[in-house]
């Protein structure tokens, strides 16, 4: 479990190439690199959100399922909105430092590294390519509510769900159940 994010994170770090001219200072993941099954899954993804010209892999989900603990496995893709990694509550931290270019989408990539760095020239060419959204809208809660989780191992990956915001917001939007008084008859 730790060697996969933590093969996946010596990969961001190691490698870097001048390829695209808007990303040079980015660490570029090649598609290929990626297991075929994850591969299937960001092309599916792109495809069937072709309105949006860049998306988000987030590569530090907690999620503990009962005593099944995937910390680290499961990564979420969505598309990136404006405001997605400010600081604050609502928001995941620090701007992707890593980036994947499809035929058709760039795909930022936002690993644990990103949480402890302030990097500018990632946040601006972020705020280049990601999708406006109105002041009134809440970016993450938006993302959570289009975004899919995913699984990873070492060569497979699975969607686990498409309604994020139901396997993880919880811990966002606090939600109190009320009593219910049941009389008998």
């Amino acid at each position: 479990m730790k060697y996969t994010i933590l093969s996946f994170v010596s990969i961001i770090l190691l490698v870097s190439c001048n390829k695209y001219n808007n990303f040079k200072s980015y660490n570029i993941i090649e598609m290929d690199s990626l297991n075929e099954e994850l591969q299937e899954i960001i092309c599916n993804y792109i495809t069937n959100n072709s309105d949006n010209h860049s998306f988000v892999l987030v590569t530090d989900v907690d999620y503990i399922k009962g005593d099944w603990d995937i910390k680290n496995r499961v990564f979420l893709l969505g598309p990136s909105y404006q405001r997605l990694f400010e600081w604050g509550e609502d928001s995941f931290t620090g701007y992707p430092s890593a980036v994947m270019k499809t035929e058709n989408a760039v795909v930022f990539i936002h690993n644990p590294i990103d949480a402890i760095t302030k990097n500018e020239f990632s946040r601006n060419n972020y705020e280049k390519q990601d999708i406006p959204l109105p002041d009134s809208i809440n970016s993450y809660v938006r993302f959570m509510s289009e975004a899919i989780a995913i699984c990873v191992f070492r060569n497979s990956a699975d969607i686990i769900s498409n309604q994020v915001d139901t396997l993880l917001l919880k811990k966002v939007i606090p939600f109190d159940v009320p009593s219910i008084k049941v009389e008998s008859q």
